[in-house]
């Protein structure tokens, strides 16, 4: 998207920014059963940048980075809470904490 610009780029990235918002938002309510499943389900809303190849307005690759943020902010927190919920303290820090007497 050389011809529209810096100010387009930066549009595209910030849309990318608030979608990650609203996922993570999103997913902090959101409690499934299968929570790594609903991850990589949200993980399938990344498409392709076909907006930037085809040359569309701005506002729709934008509009696009935005369900994209989503997705990686929904699955950021399922797996993060799948980790600290699933697997067992010592093996997410097998080292003793030093002595510190």
């Amino acid at each position: 998207m050389p011809e529209h610009g810096a100010r387009s780029f930066g549009l595209i990235n910030a849309a990318l920014g608030a979608g990650t918002v609203i996922g993570g938002l999103l997913a902090i309510r959101y409690k499934p059963e299968r929570q790594l499943a609903a991850g990589a389900v949200a993980m399938l809303a990344y498409p392709h940048p076909l907006g930037i190849v085809l040359g569309l307005p701005v506002w729709v690759p934008a509009a696009a980075q935005v369900v994209v943020g989503a997705g990686i902010g929904v699955w950021g927190v399922m797996w993060a809470t799948s980790v600290q919920t699933q697997v067992p303290g010592e093996m997410l820090n097998p080292h003793p904490a030093p002595d510190r007497r």
